[in-house]
């Protein structure tokens, strides 16, 4: 799942804005030495936030591998193309810190041109594994991000004889990165179920069972007559959670009892019992009444994943049960999904609907309103209502959450909305100066199953919205309003606006950072202590300092919460679509997204701003791909608890460590 800053499915974040800051002592802003004390390394870095190869290329010719490496890393966060000889070059670099930073490299490139070479870095898997792991563990993986299925093949002939000499967890990152480009095998299928099943590297076991967890497709006998034979046997509660997941590559009859297992073990992780929730809405022949206990549970992810889970397939319960579940909810979360999957199973129910317009507009909870107004994006009847909160409401939740009820009907019931009418919205919605608006209303012109061709006779309406929108504040939807004017003109050569670069690292303040440094941030829930890799992504670390300093996380709340996924905050408008006026470029080192790992969303390379997330559990799907800047040291057991519109009430630096 992309971590975007408009995504509404789980949100909406604060609006609130302080002009606080945080409390600094005065022996923080004395210098302290961490890496980049050394000022070639700093150089080097900011060629890198640059994304200027021409001005890197002398460091690969340094006589001291600190420097080489460094350049090489830089290349793997620009992933640039015209690096990859470069890096080819450093494969053979006698220091094989540099060749191992080289091949994870050439990996982010996504150049498939380079896999011969890697190929071929890998003849000898002995030699490789006596010169570095950490050398091997690369170019499995690189070579996993960028092989063919005979790449696949090769890898796992190559080296099944080393999965357990000494960690194989290159080994299975390879598997795994080959899997996400849906490359897999029966073999490679195998090898990961015996990572599990042998149980000596948790870490690659973890990673086998989540390779389980988001494979499309799996061979259903390498689950049933590997994993989960011993399934009860299993204690790590992330092997579990994703195994959980993979349950739905069985059929019913397999699935079922192996759910019902996670669902009614009391002993159970939330995670495990989130990710089985989530399978059985899936699973047909069953009814939906075996949730309803879940309804309630104490831990209100589980109650969340029942209440998702009956509103995508409430089979087996009516319209005025559902109803009547969700009055009973004391939870507005809960209350809302049930009272959306009321109306889903009856639209023209007038009952329930006239219950959901009174609670939505005697709520005093912006977040309550949004989701409410979700619940009407089942029925084409309230399409008026939700047109009337899109232009009347001035709360910026509000509107959003019209526009994005109004969108899925448009989506679900084109041939019930008349076309005109439709498109009379989305102009409404364009001409708002809201970008947030602009980009909801352009997601739905820019879709596939968008059918408005015949009345967009000129796109002069679109680009007038798209000439109201400020750069690089909503870059997103400027990028989306984009896609769809280029839709209506029939251009076949697509130029994206490109953002230059506008905020350069502020070694200031990296450089009072120790390696030690760390933030609490204090929230209603409780406080999560961050430890910042400053060490590893200074310029995304700087920022994030820049902005606590200055109050910008202070009474921000958290828009969106995903169960066993995400929390993410932190964004200023309140919707999920705020930003700043400046962007940042993408760091991607050789760090891995584990459990309370903290990243910047953002709506693709170099757009990062002031919205971060924090996981639940490993997300390795996110690796190599957005700025992890923090890790949870403290308080992890209060980012399992945090909830939707839950608040950020202040961020404290702590320069030398807590």
């Amino acid at each position: 799942m992309r971590i975007t800053r408009l995504l509404p499915l789980f949100l909406i974040a604060g609006l609130f804005w302080s002009c606080e800051t945080s409390d600094v002592n005065s022996e923080e802003d004395t210098p302290v030495e961490n890496r980049w004390s050394d000022a070639t390394l700093r150089k080097i870095h900011d060629h890198q936030d640059a994304s200027s190869l021409d001005s890197l290329a002398p460091y690969f010719e340094m006589d001291e591998a600190i420097y080489r490496k460094e350049a090489a890393l830089a290349c793997a966060s620009m992933r640039d193309y015209p690096a990859v000889p470069l890096l080819i070059d450093l494969l053979a670099d006698p220091d094989a810190s540099v060749a191992a930073a080289a091949a994870y490299a050439l990996g982010q490139t996504g150049d498939t041109t380079a896999t011969p070479e890697l190929r071929k870095a890998l003849a000898d898997p002995n030699a490789v594994l006596d010169r570095s792991p950490e050398l091997l563990d690369h170019l499995l993986e690189a070579l996993g991000k960028l092989g063919n299925r005979l790449d696949l093949d090769y890898v796992l002939f190559q080296f099944a004889d080393l999965k357990g000499n000494p960690n194989p967890l290159g080994l299975m990152r390879s598997i795994y990165r080959f899997g996400l480009r849906n490359i897999n095998s029966r073999a490679g299928e195998e090898m990961s179920s015996d990572f599990i099943l042998d149980g000596q590297f948790p870490e690659a076991a973890q990673l086998a069972a989540s390779y389980f967890a988001r494979r499309k497709e799996v061979e259903p006998a390498v689950l049933l007559e590997g994993v989960f034979e011993d399934f009860s046997n299993f204690s790590d509660p992330i092997v579990r959670m994703n195994l959980a997941r993979a349950t739905q590559h069985l059929d019913s009859a397999q699935a079922h009892p192996y759910v019902l297992e996670v669902i009614n073990n009391p002993a159970e992780d939330y995670r495990t019992k989130v990710n089985a929730l989530l399978v059985y809405q899936g699973i047909p022949d069953t009814t939906a009444l075996e949730l309803v206990p879940w309804l309630q549970d104490d831990n209100h992810h589980v109650a969340f994943g029942a209440a998702f889970a009956i509103q995508q397939n409430p089979r087996g319960i009516s319209a005025d049960t559902l109803a009547a579940l969700g009055l009973q909810n004391k939870d507005w979360i809960v209350r809302s999904l049930l009272y959306q999957a009321a109306i889903g199973a009856d639209p023209t129910n007038r009952r329930i609907v006239s219950t959901v317009e009174a609670m939505y507009m005697e709520s005093e909870s912006r977040y309550e309103r949004g989701l409410l107004l979700m619940a009407f994006s089942e029925s084409p009847g309230e399409v008026e209502f939700l047109r009337r909160q899109l232009n009347e409401k001035t709360d910026l939740v509000d509107r959003s959450y019209s526009l994005f009820a109004l969108n899925t009907i448009f989506g679900n019931h084109r041939d019930e909305i008349p076309v005109e009418t439709r498109l009379d919205i989305l102009k409404e919605a364009l001409n708002s100066g809201d970008d947030g608006l602009i980009a909801t209303a352009a997601s739905e012109l820019a879709s596939t199953e968008a059918d408005y061709a015949d009345l967009i006779t000129d796109t002069d309406f679109l680009e007038a919205a798209l000439d109201s929108m400020e750069l690089p504040a909503m870059l997103e939807g400027y990028r989306i309003l984009q896609r769809a004017i280029y839709k209506y003109r029939g251009d076949e050569r697509r130029i994206y606006q490109q953002i230059e670069y506008n905020h350069p690292i502020d070694w200031e303040i990296v450089g009072r950072l120790a390696p030690t440094a760390t933030a609490d941030l204090v929230t209603t829930r409780g406080t999560i202590t961050l430890e910042l890799m400053v060490e590893e992504t200074p310029a995304t670390v700087a920022n994030f300092v820049e902005l606590a300093e200055a109050g910008h996380f202070d009474k921000k709340f958290f828009h969106r919460v995903v169960p066993n996924f995400v929390i993410q905050g932190g964004c200023p408008r309140g919707d999920g679509y705020g930003s700043l006026s400046h962007t940042l470029r993408t760091e991607v080192p050789p760090v891995y997204y584990g459990t309370g790992a903290v990243g910047m969303a953002s709506a693709g390379p170099d757009t990062e701003s002031c919205q971060l997330f924090i996981t639940h559990s490993p997300t390795p799907h996110l690796d190599g791909r957005y700025s992890l800047f923090a890790r949870v040291v403290a308080g992890m057991d209060v980012v399992h608890q945090i909830r939707m519109a839950d608040r950020i009430e202040s961020v404290t630096v702590n320069y030398r460590g807590s």
